[in-house]
Formats: structure tokens, C-alpha cells, sequence
């Protein structure tokens, strides 16, 4: 099963983002910051990460850039800032793509279609196809 670690320092869309994709069907974890994330890296394995970029104590991009490269997760950066600067520091931390927020979980979440998607939300759509990408990459 795919194991995926979802970084985010707010815990309503962290919470959503972590029910939706477990009743996808994948193995959640979740922390708050990029420093709560480098230690379950460091005493777990996951496939994947969804990581917010601005977050206390360890941002996401600090976070990305401790990741050990022998055993390094994919890494889907979800952010509110689409600034070009924040875009090019993802990449060269080596984030494999970057979704702008806002996400709608609360739409995403409730209206469910029977794959576990919600059929309303443009961004939901994009984040679907990038799990779906990096997943099967």
C-alpha cells in the first residue's frame, strides 16, 4: 500500500487532505511541521509527501532540503504562494510538483463521487492528477 506523509501546519486541512486520501485507499501519516515530518522520515518509509511550504519551526522548503537523497520520498508541494521565488525553490529542492491552494477539502470531502474524488473543484482535479502521476512514476 502507498504510504503517504502529509505536511501541513493547518490542522482543518490537514485533517481533510488525510480522510480524503484514506478513504482513497493509501496509508496516511500526518505532522505539522517540517520538523515533526523529518522525524517520521527518519523512523519511517512513505512513497510520497504532501508538503505545505510555509509552516513554523521548519518550512517546507528547509524541510526538502534535509531529506536524505539515498532514501528520498516524492514530494508534492501544495501551497498558497505562487510567487516565481517559491516556484524555483521547490524545484531546486527537488519537489516533484507544486499545486497553488487553495484545495477546497471541504468540498472535496464531502461531495465524494465513487472513486473517492469530488467531481466540482478545478484544484481537486489537479491534485487527483498528481497523486495520480507521481504514484504511478
Amino acid at each position: 500500500m502507498t504510504r503517504i506523509l502529509v505536511v501541513e501546519d493547518n490542522s482543518n486541512e490537514r485533517n481533510g487532505l488525510c480522510r480524503i486520501l484514506e478513504r482513497a485507499g493509501y496509508d496516511v501519516r500526518s505532522a505539522a511541521d517540517g520538523v515533526e515530518a523529518l522525524q517520521r522520515i527518519r523512523d519511517d518509509k512513505f512513497d510520497l509527501l504532501l508538503v505545505d511550504i510555509w509552516m513554523p519551526r521548519m518550512n517546507g522548503l528547509e524541510l526538502l532540503a534535509h531529506l536524505p537523497e539515498d532514501s528520498r520520498p516524492k514530494a508534492l508541494v501544495i501551497t498558497g504562494d505562487e510567487s516565481p521565488d517559491t516556484l524555483l525553490r521547490s524545484l531546486r529542492e527537488k519537489a516533484h510538483l507544486f499545486i497553488a491552494k487553495p484545495l477546497q477539502l471541504e468540498v472535496l470531502y464531502y461531495r465524494q463521487n465513487p472513486t473517492g474524488w469530488s467531481s466540482g473543484s478545478r484544484a481537486n482535479w489537479k491534485l487527483r492528477a498528481a497523486l495520480k502521476t507521481l504514484l504511478i512514476s
